[in-house]
């Protein structure tokens, strides 16, 4: 079922961008409705019945992205087909802890990762809704839901590619992705790994970066933006690693309140 596309590469001007960007927003789409909830049933099943880079439009050639296909495939594998209601509970119960409790201290917004005291709803989530509203957008519930949670920044990429038609709008996206979600979502996969999350949310994670790296690096072949280059300063604040468990972790976090990430 593979949509592959053929990518240009030079000549941008004399293009036909709009299958290329198509082709992303499908992908990023689909990134996000993994993200946004516990996989269910049927989401399991198409998984088991179509390997992952089958169902992506854009292939992954670097060693990175190949890896994190191997290892998401790896993960589907061993959910059993069919799918039981234990399995599924078990899924649920961790995309909960991954979300939700934060357990593994790996956040899925931004504000956490380059806030001093890890809290969300800081500095870049206010830049990302002003992003958002540069292009007449605004999202749903941000009490539940921060501006800059991973699922509405995918969203929000899908929603800028399904709209370039032409050459002239994808330096935007380039510096969206530079500025935001390039920035932290391979923080958010390594530190899953590292606590040592569940295999498929692990992979998912690790899949999501190594797709949004190439895609930067497609770009930067179709439009000539180069990678900012990194600057000495404030790196990104680090979390601690998973804790044991005890009996404080059945309590939801509540940012401000007790220890931070």
């Amino acid at each position: 079922m593979s949509r592959s596309a053929t990518l240009p590469i030079n000549g941008m001007d004399k293009i036909d961008i709009a299958p290329f960007a198509d082709a992303a927003a499908a992908d990023l789409k689909l990134f996000a409705i993994l993200h946004d909830r516990e996989p269910s049933g049927q989401i399991i099943e198409a998984l088991h019945r179509c390997r992952f880079q089958e169902q992506l439009s854009l292939l992954l050639h670097g060693c990175e992205g190949k890896a994190a296909l191997r290892a998401f495939d790896n993960a589907i594998e061993h959910i059993p087909d069919p799918i039981d209601i234990a399995s599924l509970d078990d899924l649920a119960a961790e995309y909960a802890c991954v979300y939700l409790r934060f357990k593994y201290r790996a956040s899925p917004t931004e504000s956490v990762w380059f806030d001093d005291d890890g809290l969300e709803r800081q500095t870049p989530m206010f830049q990302v809704r002003s992003w958002y509203h540069r292009h007449g957008l605004t999202s749903g519930d941000w009490a539940n839901r921060p501006d800059d949670h991973i699922v509405l920044q995918l969203e929000f990429l899908t929603h800028l590619f399904r709209s370039a038609r032409s050459s002239t709008e994808l330096p935007d996206i380039t510096h969206f992705m530079d500025q935001h979600i390039l920035r932290w979502t391979n923080l958010f996969a390594a530190q899953l790994k590292k606590a040592e999350a569940a295999d498929y949310f692990v992979a998912l994670a690790g899949i999501t970066a190594a797709y949004l790296e190439e895609l930067r690096n497609h770009l930067e072949e179709l439009t000539g933006v180069p990678r900012p280059v990194a600057k000495e300063g404030p790196k990104p604040t680090e979390r601690p690693a998973c804790k044991p468990a005890s009996k404080d972790d059945n309590k939801p976090y509540l940012p401000g309140v007790g220890p931070g990430w």
